[in-house]
């Protein structure tokens, strides 16, 4: 996954109201009922050591919960290869924050953290969650390190369950796991699964849903974003942009394959010895095109 995909996740959870839905819907836990997301904020990496705000993990929230309050620690990695190292980096990550927070006035405790790990890479995700299951059993087992994280591993739910869910995240995630023909075929259960949904999440979904396509692509189209996501006030509008976006996507394709066509006919010309201007009159590129292919060498 590239850069760029990750940065498009990093900003839908900086929306306050994508984490709760997240939280909600794939976490389950008993804790998270519980928690005051009205009063959730966003933990300012101003206060922590300049290497904390170099990591990956950049979206740390702190939810109310009772009398106190829990961070919510989430790592998107997106990483093509798999780190078996990933519980040491999240135990090193808390460690981190532990450093500015505070404990509470009335039981002296520090708060609870709860680090999640938000994965879509190619590779099964086979790392152990647990510090305890990557460390010798060499000393008494009191003395080694017991540090959980909680994996959510987007490539493992299927399509069915993910319908189920019908919230804005779970269509980030279908999508995810669907190509664009089957996203054309399935546009019904997609915007079924976003049928209830308010219209600032609807908005948000449209704006990462182009990113997610001009990834793909690796190209950007030039459009007034402003005005195209202002129209979105529905579940049809959102099914409307989806469908112009993918047709887009297609083409975008097609011109790919053109293009890289005409440099591969233009190579194999140079490779036999034919002049700049034949080239260029036979596979219609520019002369300066098949110039700069015959200075790099393809």
């Amino acid at each position: 996954m590239s850069q760029g995909h990750d940065a498009r996740y990093k900003w839908v959870f900086s929306h306050p109201l994508f984490v709760e839905k997240f939280l909600r819907s794939f976490v389950r836990l008993p804790f998270v009922k519980k928690l005051n997301f009205e009063a959730m904020e966003r933990v300012d990496k101003e206060f922590v050591s300049e290497e904390f705000r170099t990591l990956e993990s950049d979206i740390v929230y702190k939810v109310p919960y009772r009398e106190s309050c829990i961070y919510i620690f989430l790592l998107i990695e997106f990483q093509s290869t798999v780190d078996k190292t990933m519980p040491f980096r999240f135990l090193r990550y808390t460690g981190e924050l532990y450093r500015f927070a505070k404990p509470g006035s009335e039981s002296g405790l520090y708060p609870a953290t709860f680090p999640i790990l938000l994965y879509n890479g190619d590779d099964e995700w086979n790392v152990p969650c647990n510090t305890a299951e990557l460390i010798e059993k060499s000393i008494p087992a009191g003395f080694i390190p017991r540090f959980r994280y909680f994996p959510v591993l987007i490539n493992q739910f299927s399509k069915r369950s993910l319908v189920k869910i019908r919230n804005v995240v779970s269509a980030m995630f279908f999508i995810e796991n669907s190509k664009p023909a089957e996203l054309e075929a399935g546009m019904d259960e997609l915007v079924g699964i976003i049928q209830n949904e308010e219209t600032e999440s609807l908005k948000i979904l449209a704006r990462w849903f182009n990113g997610y396509l001009q990834n793909i692509t690796k190209r950007t189209i030039d459009i007034d974003a402003d005005a195209l996501y202002a129209k979105i006030t529905s579940p049809m509008e959102v099914r409307h942009m989806f469908a112009t976006k993918l047709r887009e996507h297609e083409e975008a394709l097609i011109t790919k394959g053109k293009i890289e066509g005409k440099i591969e006919s233009a190579r194999r010309m140079l490779a036999e010895g034919l002049s700049i201007d034949l080239v260029s009159k036979c596979s219609g590129l520019t002369q300066s095109e098949v110039e700069n292919l015959k200075n790099n060498k393809g």
